[in-house]
């Protein structure tokens, strides 16, 4: 069995974006693979109701606490027409934002790295690998 190592330390922040001057929204500092994977099934779906749906999960996966109420208010409960393009050009912005390599900082009790160690199938000896 082959045992991925996962990144042992978090982005310092998430990516900032914002919609017209007057509302800016703080994301989280990582998004949940799954919501990468829903922004690929939004926008290939044929009915733009799934379309919006997939692409208003994504952004509101990246989003957390006061930014993730103010958007769901700005989305369902204003009177701002936010167009189904302007929606999937931020999720899709947002998945290219955490996909790149940010500034991190240590998770708590990391210390830069990690080491497993794991038996080797041929002869029981066991190999270390660092991240």
């Amino acid at each position: 069995m082959r045992i991925f190592d996962l990144p042992a330390d978090e982005p310092a922040s998430g990516p900032e974006f914002g919609l017209g001057p007057d509302h800016k929204f703080i994301c989280k500092p990582t998004m949940p693979a799954g919501a990468m994977v829903n922004l690929f099934y939004a926008a290939q779906a044929e009915d733009k109701t799934r379309q919006a749906a997939g692409f208003v999960g994504v952004i509101g996966s990246a989003l957390e606490g006061d930014d993730f109420e103010r958007f769901n208010d700005l989305i369902y409960g204003s009177d701002i027409n936010i167009p189904l393009e302007t929606l999937g050009e931020i999720a899709r912005w947002l998945v290219e934002e955490y996909s790149k390599p940010r500034p991190s900082t240590p998770s708590s009790g990391s210390r830069g790295g990690s080491t497993r160690t794991r038996a080797t199938p041929k002869d029981g000896s066991s190999e270390t690998a660092s991240a």
